[in-house]
């Protein structure tokens, strides 16, 4: 491998082969020398992105959904000196490409890899781990493992996310938390915790509408001891954003956070099931330059 030009971390799995597809299409538009690599596996992007910034690649191009981009970042971030993300969104949800507001089309955002155009933003912490989107624990948590185990590009797609959290809700008790938000405690039966660094999740719900990837702060919601009935009424506001209206969602704005639970639930990082309760969440500001942020310095 050489240095300095860019590392495309291709996924073939992304969207039943939505990444491979993409490469292709876009693979005409590179402005210059690169290099190509591609997982077998779970877990290797994050090695691969590792390798690609020691070996002094910029920017480390994720290609695949946000599971790729989630493994990319971790991969990075193990550098003292990370060098630049960029994503060619190619998954099934791509809710960091959403939130960022970079192209959707494979093309165009391949042709933003060599642009000088960047700007830093904030990463979440979980334990060790970084995130991009959202960490969460409770109702997501399932669907998200549920969603994970099968291989169909439906059962990934919103539509599919959708018929899934309905499965699940069917025998979905809501378990006991301790969440301690800076120097204030909750404690009360909850549907789902989820702590933002950036809006959208699960394909496409806004989960927190004022998530700001350079505010230095997690956006958190939680949404209480909801009923059956009223997470199904629920669930389409939370694509508008609008699910805050209900007097069982509250949003909090935080530097650090702990959820603890007896149950010792799964939480999930990105759409992956990463970790186990209890967990100490916080904030990296300004950690990763991305390629394409509009708000560029």
């Amino acid at each position: 491998m050489a240095a300095s030009r860019p590392l495309f971390v291709v996924n073939p799995s992304a969207g039943n082969g939505r990444a491979t597809r993409a490469m292709a299409r876009a693979r005409p538009a590179f402005c210059g020398p690169a290099e190509e690599v591609e997982t077998t596996g779970p877990g290797e992007a994050e090695l691969l992105a590792h390798q690609g910034a020691v070996e002094g690649f910029s920017p480390i191009v994720s290609v695949g959904g946000d599971g790729t981009a989630h493994e990319v970042v971790n991969g990075l971030m193990r550098s003292p000196s990370p060098p630049s993300l960029a994503i060619v969104p190619a998954g099934s949800g791509n809710d960091a490409a959403r939130t960022l507001r970079l192209p959707g089309d494979p093309v165009e955002a391949v042709r933003l890899v060599w642009s000088d155009r960047q700007g830093a933003i904030d990463l979440g912490t979980c334990s060790g781990r970084y995130f991009l989107n959202v960490a969460g624990v409770g109702l997501d948590t399932k669907v998200a493992r549920a969603v994970n185990q099968r291989a169909s590009r439906l059962s990934r797609s919103r539509a599919g996310y959708i018929w899934q959290a309905l499965l699940e809700l069917r025998r979905y008790e809501n378990p006991e938390f301790v969440i301690h938000l800076d120097d204030q405690v909750v404690r009360s039966r909850c549907l789902l915790i989820a702590a933002a660094n950036l809006r959208y999740f699960a394909g496409g719900m806004k989960i927190c509408p004022r998530a700001d990837p350079v505010d230095g702060w997690l956006d958190v919601c939680i949404g209480g001891d909801l009923s059956h009935r009223e997470t199904l009424m629920l669930m389409p506001t939370i694509f508008a954003g609008q699910h805050g209206r209900h007097h069982k969602v509250a949003f909090h704005r935080v530097r650090t956070m702990r959820i603890e639970s007896p149950a010792g639930l799964d939480v999930q990082l990105d759409g992956e099931i990463l970790d186990t309760l209890p967990v100490e969440l916080g904030v990296a500001p300004h950690a990763l330059r991305v390629v394409g942020w509009p708000r560029a310095t």
